[in-house]
């Protein structure tokens, strides 16, 4: 059986009646391919025009490069780069702690200091002084190589005390302490890793001393 379309040279089939199971007659219908003019018209409801494609908007393609400092070191007192590459957390790509204990006798007051490195923050200031005994900390991080450079001064004598820590993308970290007075010393030991703590110690004592050599006999007159 056939049904006459609307659309000219088109019909509509009908299929045979089926029953169901139980009740009454149940029908599908077929609907004839549409083509011709009809079919433009339909696909003209679906596709968009070449104006409104214009504002349809591709996916650009993202690249991430895989940065080298996401590797761990394993060499002792430096930060080598690692076998593993991996994007930095936030921008946390080094981090310098500083631990330093005053054995000085006298209070130690911050005179200056700074971090330094590509987008560098402090995460723990140093304390603004030192009493006689007591540690200090300080901690900066950096998505470059990160750098601390503290100094203290004596209030008692005036001695000027210098530390700094570098932890670098490539290369060793570093670990250095200075006194401006020959009664006092600063030992300084890095650690080791892209988050290392460098200990320091500011204590009484001065450089050894090079040994004298030894006095040569003098000869005896012929």
């Amino acid at each position: 059986m056939s049904i006459q379309s609307s659309i000219p040279n088109q019909k509509v089939s009908s299929a045979p009646a089926w029953r169901r199971p139980g009740g009454g007659p149940s029908r599908f219908r077929t609907w004839a391919v549409v083509t011709g003019a009809a079919a433009a018209a339909t696909v003209g409801l679906l596709v968009p025009s070449a104006a409104d494609a214009a504002q349809i908007h591709q996916p650009l393609p993202v690249s991430v490069s895989a940065l080298p400092h996401g590797g761990r070191s394993t060499a002792p007192g430096g930060s080598q780069l690692g076998g593993h590459h991996s994007l930095p957390q936030s921008d946390k790509a080094t981090q310098v702690h500083m631990v330093f204990v005053n054995k000085t006798g006298q209070m130690l007051t911050l005179t200056a200091a700074s971090c330094s490195g590509l987008d560098a923050h402090w995460e723990t200031q140093p304390p603004a002084t030192l009493a006689p005994g007591a540690t200090g900390n300080a901690s900066a991080y950096s998505a470059g190589d990160a750098q601390i450079d503290l100094t203290y001064t004596g209030a008692d004598d005036s001695a000027v005390f210098k530390l700094q820590g570098i932890t670098p993308l490539v290369g060793s970290n570093s670990a250095s302490g200075s006194s401006s007075s020959a009664s006092y010393t600063v030992s300084a030991k890095a650690g080791s890793g892209y988050n290392p703590t460098d200990n320091y110690t500011i204590e009484p004592g001065a450089p050894s001393a090079t040994p004298a050599s030894p006095c040569s006999t003098p000869s005896r007159p012929a």
